[in-house]
């Protein structure tokens, strides 16, 4: 009797067969495949990319974020599987060249506009700072190529000299870099154009680049003072700041 109730109560055990949770292929599909520096490195310079549409600096930006991507896919690639962070890469990769044509492209577009019709676009240090004073019989004068601007409508970037007045100014010192205008370093005769606003132009006081346009004047009269300048500008247009930074 008590024999039939054992074997009435002992569940029967499945005779198939017990199949594990996952097949060999989902177990490979979680196993940790390392990612290369390169990828993530290309990824946050793709989101860095962004200030490209504000800055020139990220149009750089987005070049490197093109060179560290590409590379990153070649490894992961080239590794056969034991690699990861395709994905990664890849979003890094897109996100740079997206923003390094745009960016790009809109910079352009504001440097071949920004100039105003009827102006020579002119390098400061280039064109006139590096230029600087030649003597002829004894008598001291610009170079020959900056006297050949003289009485020419000019655009022509710098940075203003430290001011007095912050507000509605109506002439200021534009001198070739920042080093000379924030630190209060005594600019030198050939790195300083002394702009005079005309037609009803003011501007404030900017610590940033600016560019003016307007008549380009040589004073043979200079070194009265300490900070009499050789050069002058009618100025007729001002950005401040400049729209590009080159």
């Amino acid at each position: 009797m008590s024999q039939a109730i054992e074997q009435s109560s002992t569940p029967e055990i499945p005779t198939e067969e017990i199949r594990p949770a996952f097949s060999s292929n989902q177990r490979f599909e979680f196993e940790y495949k390392p990612v290369p520096m390169l990828a993530y490195i290309s990824l946050v310079l793709g989101v860095l990319s962004a200030i490209s549409l504000i800055s020139i600096l990220g149009v750089g930006i987005s070049f490197w974020g093109l060179i560290f991507g590409a590379v990153a896919l070649w490894r992961i690639r080239s590794s056969r599987g034991e690699l990861g962070g395709k994905k990664i890469a890849t979003i890094g990769l897109a996100l740079a060249a997206i923003f390094f044509v745009s960016g790009g492209g809109y910079h352009s577009f504001l440097m071949a506009t920004e100039v105003p019709d009827g102006f020579e676009r002119i390098n400061f240090t280039r064109d006139i700072s590096k230029k600087g004073l030649v003597v002829e019989d004894g008598e001291t004068k610009p170079a020959p190529d900056v006297l050949a601007l003289d009485g020419k409508m000019i655009f022509i970037k710098g940075y203003m000299y430290q001011q007095r007045q912050l507000e509605d100014l109506e002439s200021f010192v534009l001198v070739k870099d920042n080093g000379v205008c924030c630190f209060g370093a005594q600019p030198a005769l050939t790195d300083m154009i002394e702009v005079e606003m005309k037609d009803g132009l003011t501007v404030d006081d900017c610590r940033m680049l600016v560019s003016v346009g307007g008549i380009f004047r040589i004073d043979e009269n200079f070194g009265t003072s300490d900070l009499d300048a050789i050069y002058r500008l009618e100025a007729v247009h001002i950005d401040a700041p400049a729209k590009t930074s080159f």
